[in-house]
């Protein structure tokens, strides 16, 4: 196994380098037929918090940065992918990050998944390391609380609803 996307290929227009790239979260779209990757890409002093969006066709190949930006216009921390299939197929797909350490923001993602269309639900708390599931008609969000690297308590959330949205 290689590097599949290294810093070498990664540009912020009007940030120079070097980039700290980390958190890769990998999809595939059934759309394009493509792997589809969101890594959290930011300075050494993290002050960017910008995400980057990078395609292959194979989830081991080399990616190709498409474009790196704040979904939503939201400084982005801590992120994660959700794909929701819990009827058995492909119903969309989520991302989920720390907001500015303000809160916890899910957006839907575009059906390519190389953009978000809004905030669709909010978690008004400083968390991080979010995990999502659909079990049971009911959506779980583990969530630990914003210590950084100190060990702390997982929450968990549990909503029954038809989807992420609201």
């Amino acid at each position: 196994m290689g590097q599949v996307l290294g810093r070498q290929q990664v540009s912020i227009e009007g940030h120079l380098g070097p980039y700290v790239i980390e958190r890769p979260k990998l999809l595939w779209n059934p759309l394009t037929e493509c792997f589809v990757m969101w890594v959290h890409l930011d300075s050494n002093d993290y002050t960017y918090r910008y995400v980057g969006i990078a395609v292959s066709s194979v989830p081991n190949g080399v990616f190709t940065l498409l474009h790196a930006f704040r979904p939503d216009g939201i400084p982005s921390l801590d992120v994660n992918l959700y794909e929701d299939t819990h009827n058995g197929s492909v119903n969309s797909a989520y991302f989920v990050r720390s907001c500015n350490h303000q809160y916890v923001g899910i957006s839907r993602l575009t059906d390519d998944y190389l953009n978000t269309m809004g905030l669709t639900s909010t978690i008004n708390e400083l968390r991080e390391g979010h995990a999502i599931f659909h079990r049971n008609s009911n959506y779980y969000t583990m969530i630990s609380h914003l210590t950084s690297w100190a060990p702390n308590a997982v929450d968990l959330f549990i909503t029954n609803a038809d989807s992420l949205q609201n």
